[in-house]
């Protein structure tokens, strides 16, 4: 699993990064072609703000939000985009109804099966 720069430096506000399990994650720095990307991005959440919901026009993490689609969007092995932030999850909505992301979003409240489904292996086990 990737877990970007930003994400880490969101998480350090309130906690060390040394207290996650990084041995699992692959960190993704932020790169010039990631920041293309969310510069693009970022023009398509702006020129909608009229149609947002006030929740998310206040966000100051927009540009965060942004800058870590962006960074799933270049990178070729991410396909899906996992978050618990519904605010996140609206400005995804908004930002694919004009732009194409190359990833889905993915809810942390969703089960895993419903989008990756199950392995079928029968009675062999």
């Amino acid at each position: 699993m990737f877990v970007s720069t930003i994400a880490l430096a969101e998480y350090a506000v309130r906690d060390r990064i040394a207290n996650l399990p990084m041995r699992y994650f692959r960190v993704l720095p932020f790169n010039v072609d990631h920041a293309q990307a969310a510069g693009e991005f970022a023009a398509v959440a702006f020129s909608q703000r009229q149609q947002m919901p006030e929740a998310i026009t206040q966000r100051t993490i927009i540009p965060n939000d942004t800058k870590m689609f962006a960074q799933a969007d270049v990178t070729p092995p991410i396909t899906h985009y996992l978050t618990a932030d519904e605010r996140c999850e609206a400005l995804y909505r908004v930002i694919a109804s004009q732009a194409q992301p190359r990833f889905r979003l993915l809810p942390l409240k969703t089960s895993p099966h419903s989008t990756f489904g199950e392995l079928d292996f029968g009675d062999s086990l």
